[in-house]
């Protein structure tokens, strides 16, 4: 019995690090037009692992940005001892060359995320890991819904739906850029910088899922 509680455990704590059904995308290269590469390759994971088609990323080495279209499925919450995990989705962007410094924006130009969790959301919002090497940039991001950025520097960018709410099966799909400038140090170390997107189920929604979440829970601990 101990040692299922505690695998039981383990499996909560890597699905609310990471989201649902951690999967990984394979890596890819950002190089421009003329075939060259800027030093940077991008990973998308969670459980959105293929919202980044290859297809869908423009590299300029000479403006030194990387725009993006990013295109998301979000699937059904899960419930892990009476806790709700909804799914995460993830961008990587590593450095394979900390020399080169040929890429120091990131454009997300355009994205459709689909709600397919269940449930009604209210606002998903894009966060910056870790704290300090890249943050939002203000002033070029414009036309993402209702934008409320938080903490200094900014690394978190949430995005309100114009109705208030994300229907389960509707797509919310801003447009305008999303701008992320990258802190490039001076140390030799690559970068790795993640953006995680969260989704936000309304308020009495989420207190309704927790309750039954808790429930259940407790018919099965009374079943034993």
């Amino acid at each position: 019995m101990c040692h299922k509680v505690l695998f039981m455990l383990s499996l909560l704590s890597i699905s609310l690090a990471g989201g649902v059904s951690p999967l990984w995308a394979s890596p890819i290269p950002l190089i421009d037009a003329e075939g060259d590469d800027s030093g940077w390759r991008v990973e998308s994971g969670g459980a959105a692992k293929d919202m980044l088609p290859s297809n869908m990323i423009d590299v300029d080495l000479n403006a030194k940005t990387v725009t993006i279209t990013v295109e998301k499925d979000f699937g059904p919450y899960e419930q892990f001892f009476g806790s709700i995990v909804f799914p995460v989705g993830s961008l990587t962007f590593t450095e394979v060359n900390a020399n080169t410094d040929l890429i120091d924006k990131i454009i997300i130009q355009s994205e459709s995320a689909v709600n397919n969790t269940g449930v009604a959301w209210d606002s998903f919002s894009w966060q910056i890991t870790p704290a300090g090497a890249a943050e939002f940039n203000i002033g070029e991001s414009s036309g993402w819904g209702e934008p409320s950025f938080s903490s200094w520097p900014f690394t978190s960018h949430q995005l309100l739906a114009s109705d208030g709410s994300v229907a389960n099966g509707a797509t919310f799909a801003p447009s305008g850029n999303l701008v992320i400038d990258i802190h490039l140090d001076s140390s030799d170390s690559p970068l790795s910088i993640t953006l995680k997107q969260h989704v936000t189920p309304e308020p009495a929604t989420m207190t309704l899922l927790v309750i039954g979440g808790l429930a259940v829970l407790g018919r099965r601990f009374r079943a034993r």
